[in-house]
């Protein structure tokens, strides 16, 4: 090799002012022809022995000077080494990255499949004990069974089998509508022996610290899946069965959120039009709300058919429940009294509007804070007001899955 380079070197003057970037293209063109297969992403082989490489150039371009010749075997040798090499890592890389991604996927589960409960106080609960926390259930993909996955604080202290059970009840406003334990009785029975949750050998109990902390998790299975579970109340007890706390289970990833459709405000006829001065409005569209870790109300307001080039228009929640069909109910602004403290109405603020253009369409999200969580905002009805406070539209806010 260094008698080659040494050759090189001795060329004269007019032999170097070879047309370089043409044998670079010569010799690019001779690497390719000498790949057997692109599609063999693993192994380049020639097509020839190593030392006829050079007869890959065109006629022309072939040299006479043989050391020369042999510098650019030499080249040619490198470059192929260097690129199948570079080629080589490239795929056990980029192998290695897709088992790592279908290990990932394999093993990850879906949001959907998971309920979570915040818990609060149980309704009508006069005990001293205040349980917050939250109790995740995550199933099965086959639905037979779940992990139920408990953080708690302010339970009963040094308790060693105090019940967490699933109910059929829908809300945890009254304890009347919390009902009694959710299971398939036509796996299990229609007795109260055969309730999975009342077994004396059921793993659905916390055990808790001598401060009434609990943290921990067991597997329960009741025959019941997840979709007909969503929305139901978990409920919490003491070690006498006494019932201290209670959440409803929703998906983690979308919890307390509240949905509206918008309609006509009722003025006691069947006309879906309202009157607002000279102008008929036809007020629709949703209002959404979630409630946040911290109380605060998180609106967004999608409207259409209403006054146009409003600016600052009232969107408030109002004391009625359920319906939109009787005005003499809806009632007044909803936020919580205090009796220390003269409260400002929240909703009297500027800040619980909308504008619209010049079409009478809005998109506007605002936050308020009514000192109501979201249990106790649910199912409340939403006024739509105009310019002049007129109330235009109305809706109720119902449970949803999802916010926009």
């Amino acid at each position: 090799f260094p008698s080659t380079i040494k050759t090189v070197c001795d060329l004269s003057s007019e032999q170097k002012e070879i047309d370089r970037t043409t044998m670079s293209n010569s010799i690019t063109d001779g690497i390719h022809s000498a790949v057997k297969s692109e599609e063999d992403e693993e192994t380049f082989q020639m097509d020839v022995p190593m030392d006829n490489a050079m007869n890959f150039l065109p006629s022309k371009q072939r040299f006479q000077w043989g050391s020369l010749k042999a510098a650019a075997v030499v080249t040619i040798s490198m470059v192929v080494a260097s690129l199948v090499t570079a080629k080589v890592v490239s795929n056990m890389n980029a192998k290695q990255a897709q088992k790592d991604l279908n290990s990932r996927t394999r093993t990850r589960r879906p949001h959907g499949l998971t309920l979570a409960a915040d818990m609060d106080v149980y309704p009508d609960y006069e005990g001293e004990l205040v349980p917050r926390g939250r109790v995740s259930v995550r199933f099965e993909e086959d639905d037979t069974e779940f992990l139920v996955r408990y953080q708690l604080d302010g339970v009963e202290a040094d308790c060693e089998s105090c019940g967490v059970h699933i109910h059929e009840g829908l809300s945890c406003k009254e304890h009347n509508l919390v009902l009694g334990h959710l299971y398939n009785t036509s796996i299990f029975g229609d007795d109260d022996a055969s309730d999975p949750w009342a077994m004396s050998d059921s793993p659905s109990v916390f055990r808790s610290t001598d401060e009434g902390v609990a943290s921990d998790a067991f597997v329960m299975s009741n025959g019941i899946g997840h979709e007909a579970t969503m929305g139901r109340a978990l409920v919490l007890h003491a070690s006498d069965g006494t019932r201290i706390g209670c959440g409803l289970l929703h998906n983690p990833w979308t919890m307390n959120v509240m949905k509206a459709e918008i309609g006509p405000y009722p003025d006691g006829g069947s006309n879906p039009v309202v009157g607002l001065g000279n102008v008929l409005l036809s007020p629709s569209g949703t209002v959404q709300a979630v409630a946040l870790d911290d109380g605060v109300l998180m609106f967004h307001a999608m409207l259409e058919g209403l006054e146009p080039n409003c600016v600052k228009c009232g969107v408030h929640i109002h004391e009625g429940v359920e319906s939109c069909d009787d005005a003499d109910v809806i009632g007044d602004h909803w936020f919580e009294t205090l009796e220390t403290v003269d409260r400002i109405d929240p909703w009297a603020t500027e800040k619980s509007t909308y504008s619209t253009d010049e079409s009478g369409k809005a998109d506007h999200r605002f936050y308020v804070y009514n000192g109501y969580d979201y249990e106790d905002n649910l199912d409340h009805v939403i006024v739509v007001h105009g310019q002049d406070g007129t109330r235009i539209g109305c809706g109720v806010l119902k449970l949803t899955e999802f916010f926009m």
